[in-house]
């Protein structure tokens, strides 16, 4: 558990200093903020490159190196945080995993077995990771909901955390604890009209520059 929690610490610096675009960070400056986070531990240039690459990899971050030697990302907007595996994706990689592990079970297909082990137990690594990740950078988010739709959210919700915090003849308030992430984002824009972001701030003028920018296209 101690090296995911080094992992998610090293991320989180990491995503930290890529978004930074008022300041200059070469490796050297990112693995000194990574060890003043981890109280003075020392991680390596490898170590850094290695989480750079699955950052690029496995989050699909777009990750410029500008000057010859300064890291950031394209977009400063951009952070692994926005972006999570979805519980069906998780649910439809365990059953391919289950698949090959009947498979082993031929006599031909043996030698394979320990190799899907160890896919296996990465995946796992990963995916106790993300919950970590996803834990830590969890926040309140409050919706204001048309109150023809409450029946529809009791039956459907948002997110496992929902709970109606007021309500009257018009609209519901509801608050979910979640990562704010693209499928989010998605998930609300398919209510069009009937779903308002009231807060994190920050969340809400995302959101209104996604619908200005859709309206735009329209419009063009």
């Amino acid at each position: 558990m101690a090296n995911i929690d080094k992992s998610a610490l090293r991320y989180k610096i990491l995503d930290k200093c890529l978004k930074d675009f008022k300041n200059k960070w070469s490796l050297k400056d990112i693995i000194e903020a990574i060890s003043n986070e981890l109280g003075g531990e020392k991680i390596g240039t490898r170590t850094l490159q290695l989480d750079i690459h699955h950052f690029r990899a496995y989050y699909s971050a777009s990750i410029e190196v500008y000057n010859g030697k300064y890291y950031r990302y394209e977009f400063p907007e951009f952070s692994i945080f926005k972006s999570h595996p979805s519980e069906i994706e998780i649910k439809k990689v365990k059953n391919a995993f289950a698949q090959l592990h009947t498979i082993t079970a031929f006599e031909n297909m043996a030698n394979f077995s320990e190799s899907i082990d160890l896919l296996e137990h990465e995946l796992s690594r990963k995916l106790a990771l993300e919950k970590e990740l996803a834990e830590e950078n969890a926040s309140l988010i409050y919706l204001k909901v048309a109150a023809e739709f409450k029946n529809k959210l009791q039956l459907n919700p948002i997110h496992s955390s929902q709970q109606i915090i007021s309500e009257n003849e018009s609209n519901i308030k509801i608050a979910i604890n979640t990562v704010w992430n693209a499928q989010l984002e998605s998930k609300i824009l398919s209510y069009g009209k009937d779903i308002q972001v009231i807060s994190p701030k920050e969340f809400r003028k995302n959101m209104v520059s996604i619908i200005k920018k859709m309206k735009k296209m329209y419009e063009d």
